[in-house]
């Protein structure tokens, strides 16, 4: 089966991409032994010589300069220094040149049967690329076929076609009933400057009558091409027909600076051919129908907006009704109350802003307000409820088109069924937040009672504040006593825990110095955000102890303006007691636990913890190492000095035992001048240097001067009687052994 060289290739790629890829497919249809080029090449170059696809035959014995001049690619070319012939002819289709295909030959190599053979070559190539047309047409038809409106139809048809053609926008414009002003109009890039959009709408009547003159004038293959807009964009313009009038028309905007190619032109007239038929045919039915459907979706947006008890589902019920309603006009809707939505036509009011005012005034006069300015219409219609208006539904078009006077009274039923059910909702909502609160402080407090460990209680809490406010950050700051600084206790990004805060910045100092919360609507201009969270909205509740004294805050924050309400400023004051209490509760036990397994004086682990700690590793670990260690001459020191130093050089070898060994170590007072270091998963040799290790650092730092004697000794899963018990008394023993050896020195059991 012949393989389709335009497979895989688009209108839009550069013309050398193209030419390369159907070269290198016609070309492989054939064998090596049917090339009659011994030793040389065939190649295709662009228009401007430049050499994009090579097939070599036999061996390379040739080079040649990039790009080919126009001599070379004259047809037969001999250069007869290099003794090389170059043989080529120009690729043609539909009376444009796309480059040319040639071969390059040793210069006594028999031309004829190499220029027959790149004839037949380029025929292929020929079909291929006109192939391709005809498969980017029948595609883009078939895919505009599965659209089941003229809006969606036109709107991929022109985005189809600037991604296809590649060297600019596409634009679609419908005329209206007197053909002189543009009904609507689709463009494949929505995010094109929009004086450019308005300057179609505002020449729409030039355009119709140079696209008149020309039909006039039987010069149906003549392209009109316009520059419009500050600044002028070049437009090339294709009127679409409809029987004997002119429908609408096709713009292309040519951004890259590249004109459009006779290939291309008729293949947008080709593709505009086809299509016609089923714009026209969609177009007027879709017309026919408009005027009933209108009728009855105004009976099924007001069913729609009193089918849901929910706030946001009543806004987004009549926004996106609306714009269903009204696709050609922008759909904004003001809401005076706050809004966490992110439907981008749901709006805060500002009272003080341009944008809104004739909004504003809709709302202040609990009124209907239609304004025209120039060719620019405004309507505002009052969401008004039994209780007072909650906001205004507001359609705006910047364009000819003209809502007419039997559309406003529509548009206020819409506005006021949505305020009634508005009210119904918001009714709902409040008595639903009251028990959500009250579910959301039971809760609470059960879950912190339940856990007496601080670092569970600080992420529950942490967890907690996110679910219940859907913030973007949330976090626990401690102050330090006798300083300007929080730290970070609690953080929904666990890297900033720890960090330590400067106490002096706006919203801390206000929470710290006069103990009461904050509630921040939007970052005012100028001020310096928190270095944890680029925040816009922020809420800090003061931590006290007593009532008296700020131990620290509760802080949550978002990156969206006007985004905590009043209601959950009080939710978190209210939460804030709660969470205090507990943390309070879980700092008092997390102290007594530390007590419990450790020394007093030396702030080593005690006996219990270190026997428990060395049984749990027996369970876990292959193997590990244990260190006895006792101070020489101890009872002599505290007979010569006295006790008071005896324990300064007991705290000073337990700081020496806690910075010589790792996280995972365990250091801890045995009983009386008696230490311990385990080392969980260390070798003989690791425990060794350990000890050696700590017995120089005691010989050099205590004060007054002392020794130390250790016993090492090891136990392995490979031996079935390893004990505790087993693995003290032979540490033991070693230690003994040391002592009893002269002191100062480390023995191995």
């Amino acid at each position: 089966m012949r393989k389709d060289p335009s497979s895989a290739i688009t209108l839009g790629c550069p013309p050398e991409n193209k030419l390369a890829h159907v070269f290198q497919s016609c070309i492989s249809e054939y064998s090596a032994d049917s090339m009659p080029l011994a030793n040389g090449c065939f190649f295709i170059a662009s228009t401007a010589g430049e050499v994009v696809a090579v097939e070599q035959t036999g061996q390379s014995l040739f080079e040649f300069d990039y790009p080919l001049t126009t001599a070379e690619l004259a047809g037969n070319y001999i250069d007869e220094i290099k003794k090389i012939r170059v043989l080529s002819q120009p690729v043609i289709v539909d009376g444009i040149n796309y480059g040319f295909i040639g071969a390059l030959m040793h210069a006594d190599d028999d031309a004829n049967s190499i220029a027959a053979f790149i004839l037949g070559l380029l025929y292929s190539i020929r079909y291929s690329l006109r192939d391709f047309l005809q498969q980017q047409i029948d595609g883009i038809i078939e895919e505009i076929s599965q659209e089941r409106t003229p809006y969606s139809l036109m709107g991929s048809l022109v985005h189809r076609l600037a991604v296809l053609l590649g060297k600019g926008d596409c634009a679609a414009a419908l005329f209206n009933g007197d053909q002189r002003s543009i009904l609507t109009c689709w463009f494949s890039n929505e995010d094109a400057d929009r004086s450019n959009k308005q300057a179609l709408y505002d020449n729409s009547s030039l355009i119709y009558h140079q696209l008149c003159s020309f039909r006039q004038q039987s010069d149906t293959q003549k392209v009109l091409i316009v520059e419009l807009g500050m600044p002028a964009q070049t437009y090339w313009i294709f009127p679409l027909y409809s029987a004997n009038r002119i429908l609408g028309f096709f713009a292309f905007s040519n951004t890259e600076n590249i004109p459009y190619t006779a290939v291309e032109i008729d293949f947008i007239r080709r593709v505009i051919g086809r299509a016609t038929f089923g714009i026209n045919n969609m177009y007027f039915y879709q017309k026919i129908q408009q005027d009933e459907e209108k009728r009855n979706k105004i009976l099924e947006i007001t069913k729609k907006i009193h089918s849901s008890i929910d706030v946001d589902d009543v806004l987004r019920a009549v926004v996106d009704n609306t714009l269903m309603l009204y696709p050609d006009l922008r759909v904004n809707l003001w809401v005076s109350h706050d809004s966490h939505s992110s439907n981008l036509h749901i709006k805060q009011f500002n009272f003080y802003s341009e944008d809104c005012e004739v909004s504003v005034r809709a709302f202040m006069q609990a009124e209907t307000i239609v304004v025209t300015q120039g060719e620019k219409l405004t309507l505002a219609a009052p969401l008004r409820g039994n209780q007072g208006v909650y906001g205004v539904l507001e359609l705006n078009a910047d364009n000819l088109f003209a809502l007419s006077d039997r559309e406003i009274p529509y548009i206020s039923m819409i506005a006021d069924s949505a305020g009634n059910a508005f009210e119904n909702a918001q009714l709902y909502k409040q008595s639903r937040n009251v028990i959500r609160e009250l579910l959301l402080i039971n809760e609470v407090t059960q879950q912190l009672n339940k856990s007496l460990k601080l670092k569970d209680v600080l992420s529950f809490i942490t967890k907690k504040l996110m679910e219940t406010f859907d913030a973007e950050y949330a976090c626990i700051l401690r102050k330090h006593p006798n300083e300007d600084v929080f730290t970070v206790q609690a953080a929904t990004n666990e890297e900033h825990i720890g960090e330590r805060i400067d106490g002096s910045q706006n919203r801390l100092r206000q929470i710290s110095e006069k103990k009461e919360s904050v509630i921040l609507a939007d970052l005012p201009a100028g001020e310096r955000p928190c270095q944890l969270f680029t925040f816009r909205s922020f809420m800090g509740v003061p931590l006290l102890l007593g009532g008296e004294h700020v131990e620290g805050a509760v802080i949550v924050m978002d990156s969206k303006p006007h985004y905590f309400t009043f209601d959950d400023f009080k939710l978190l004051e209210l939460l804030a007691q709660h969470m205090n209490l507990a943390m309070a509760n879980a700092s008092l036990h997390a102290e007594v636990e530390r007590m419990v397994i450790t020394d007093n004086l030396t702030g080593l682990f005690n006996r219990k913890y270190l026997y428990d700690h060395i049984q749990s590793s027996m369970q876990h670990d292959g193997f590990g190492s244990l260190i006895l260690i006792d101070l020489d001459h101890f009872k002599s020191i505290n007979d010569t000095y006295g006790h008071q130093t005896g324990d300064k050089i007991l705290i000073q070898v337990a700081d020496i035992l806690q910075k010589s060994v790792r996280g995972t170590d365990v250091a801890a007072r045995w009983g009386g001048e008696e230490l311990a270091l385990y080392l969980p998963t260390s070798s003989i040799k690791t425990a060794l240097a350990v000890a050696e290790r700590v017995r120089r650092k005691v010989m050099e730092i205590t004060e007054p001067r002392i020794t130390i004697s250790s016993g090492i000794s090891v136990w392995s899963e490979k031996d079935e009687k390893n004990t505790v018990d087993t693995l003290f008394q032979s540490a033991d023993e070693a230690l003994y052994k040391a002592k009893n050896n002269g002191r100062n020195q480390i023995v191995i059991a």
